[in-house]
């Protein structure tokens, strides 16, 4: 599995190398190159949540790095955090996204703030673009991203009360960027039942 935390001062490694094609995870048709995926560091097992912490997903781990069926490519794994890329520290404040989503940040009509209501709205913006860059220099077409996050989540967000309640159809920052920009997006369970779906379908 190959890992690139953040280095987004990296030039493009060019077009990557043919190898036998395989189906994809975004649609199942039949891609020249191995595919390439960005995924949430923390899912990895990295360090990086505001608590020092990590989500760490062994099932979907396993998932994505075991050997392929014959003549089927093996994806390129990337793991990201766009608030460590932004240079939020860790630990960090917990935040939430205040009257809307990450499409209204983007917009400029909503802002992310802390429980002390101190506004981090410029790194989180930060981080979604530095999350977009990568992902176009490496050609990535499918993003993996932590929900409920207010950064990567993509089925659901917090609404900025701090108090648990949760918006339902609100996506974050990171998220709302990269699917304006058709890079698709799906939460950690979305993306295992996918690789389920497609092993079974492969599987003699």
């Amino acid at each position: 599995m190959q890992r690139s935390f953040f280095p987004p001062q990296q030039e493009s490694p060019g077009a990557p190398e043919t190898e036998p094609a395989g189906e994809s995870l975004t649609t199942g048709s039949l891609p020249a190159a191995p595919q390439c995926i960005l995924i949430s560091a923390c899912l990895l097992g990295e360090n990086c949540t505001y608590k020092a912490g990590n989500e760490a997903r062994p099932d979907l781990i396993t998932a994505l790095t075991t050997p392929p069926p014959p003549h089927t490519a093996q994806p390129k794994i990337f793991a990201f955090c766009p608030e460590i890329a932004a240079g939020l520290p860790i630990p960090r404040p917990r935040c939430e996204i205040s009257d809307g989503d990450g499409r209204a940040v983007l917009c400029g009509t909503s802002s992310v703030q802390d429980a002390e209501g101190n506004d981090h709205t410029d790194a989180y913006r930060r981080g979604a673009f530095a999350a977009l860059l990568f992902a176009q220099k490496q050609g990535i077409r499918l993003a993996i991203l932590k929900n409920r996050s207010p950064s990567c989540g993509s089925a659901g967000v917090y609404d900025g009360s701090h108090s648990k309640t949760w918006h339902p159809d609100g996506i974050g920052v990171t998220a709302a960027l990269l699917e304006a920009a058709e890079i698709e997006v799906l939460t950690e369970a979305a993306a295992l039942a996918r690789l389920e779906t497609k092993t079974r379908k492969l599987s003699p």
